[in-house]
């Protein structure tokens, strides 16, 4: 009976120990099971989807009933996202509208008045119009004006407003002109500006000008008076120079200094001979020696020039000087403009004590500068 009774303990005690293997495999593989898979690096793009799957031994068909009670774990399935870009959008303020800017543009239709070639007299006043045609798509309006932009000026407004002008529309455009003192061919070109100061013309490119072209008889100045140039050999003993004279350039300054005082209510200048001799001198001696300088190569003053042709009160005279190649800008107008934008040269030509002027402009092609203009400013 003893030996009955350690027999049923040993077996049971061999129940119990495998009974107790068994349950320890279970969670042994429960517990591996229920690891999460680790990446070493992370995937900033991928999304889990979870699923769940039940413990399957595809070589045992019994392993889904023998798996029951097992708590289903996790698998994770990577998918795709779309690319996106990682940097932030920063809203922004609606911009405003931009609006394209209108073009101006300007076709010549005909010659109204004084043909080119009409014959004048010198001196004699006459009034200059075009008709012309908005070709643009701006409305020609204030600020908007005909100005003058090379040859001969004709004693003409720099400037001439306009009236409006629609796109499309045709209009008659007119200046008011003074043949100039020398007799030959003269012609005067003129352009367009807006409202910015920009200016255009007719033509391709917007780039032409309209222009008036004469003929004039003989030489006469302002104030009935005669302008009678010497012959460029014998001013200031300077035979040795190749240099010349231009009577008609001489005018056209006078023209544009006149406008410019009559502007400020100032009486117009009249040519004096004495003062006419003295700075033809004076541009010949600059033209033929080759220096820009108010002394002369002899160490004279415009006081001196002026009293050596015989001007009463040289005292009261002031000179301008200036010089340019004619090719690059160094013309009458370029004379002009440099002086009214120099506040003494300025002031020589709106002072309103002088009554008399004397214009020299002598050109050497063999010199530094080419153009060489004096103005010599005095009252009687």
């Amino acid at each position: 009976m003893k030996k009955l009774l350690l027999f049923f303990g040993f077996l049971f005690a061999s129940i119990s120990f495998l009974t107790g293997c068994q349950s320890n495999n279970k969670a042994s593989q429960l517990t591996l099971l229920s690891q999460p898979t680790r990446s070493a690096t992370p995937l900033p793009t991928i999304t889990p989807l979870i699923t769940t799957t039940t413990l399957v031994d595809e070589g045992n068909p019994q392993s889904s009933s023998q798996n029951q009670g097992v708590t289903p774990m996790p698998t994770l399935i990577a998918t795709q996202l779309p690319y996106a870009d990682p940097t932030p959008i920063t809203p922004t303020e609606p911009t405003p509208q931009q609006f394209e800017h209108c073009l101006d543009e300007a076709a010549f239709y005909a010659d109204v008045t004084v043909p080119d070639g009409e014959w004048l007299d010198a001196g004699e006043p006459f009034t200059k119009t075009w008709q012309v045609r908005n070709t643009g798509t701006c409305t020609w309006g204030d600020g908007y004006a005909l100005v003058f932009a090379s040859g001969d000026i004709m004693n003409g407004a720099l400037s001439n407003t306009i009236p409006e002008v629609s796109p499309g529309e045709i209009i008659d455009i007119s200046v008011n002109l003074i043949a100039p003192a020398r007799g030959g061919e003269h012609t005067g070109n003129w352009e367009f500006q807006n409202s910015q100061g920009n200016r255009f013309g007719v033509g391709s490119g917007s780039t032409g000008y309209i222009w008036v072209q004469i003929q004039v008889n003989w030489y006469t100045v302002q104030n009935t008076q005669t302008l009678n140039p010497q012959p460029i050999s014998t001013i200031g003993n300077k035979t040795n120079c190749e240099a010349s004279e231009d009577a008609g350039i001489e005018m056209q300054i006078l023209s544009m200094i006149n406008s410019a005082r009559s502007e400020q209510g100032l009486p117009e200048l009249s040519i004096n001979t004495a003062l006419q001799q003295a700075a033809v001198s004076h541009s010949l001696d600059m033209a033929c020696q080759d220096f820009v300088d108010h002394t002369g190569s002899d160490s004279s003053t415009w006081y001196d020039r002026a009293s050596e042709q015989g001007y009463a009160n040289a005292n009261s005279a002031r000179e301008n000087i200036y010089v340019g190649n004619p090719e690059f800008g160094g013309d009458a107008q370029g004379a002009f403009s440099w002086w009214m934008n120099s506040q003494v040269h300025r002031d020589n030509i709106l002072l309103n004590t002088v009554s008399e002027i004397g214009i020299g402009y002598v050109y050497n092609q063999d010199s530094t500068y080419g153009g060489y203009f004096t103005a010599l400013f005095a009252h009687p």
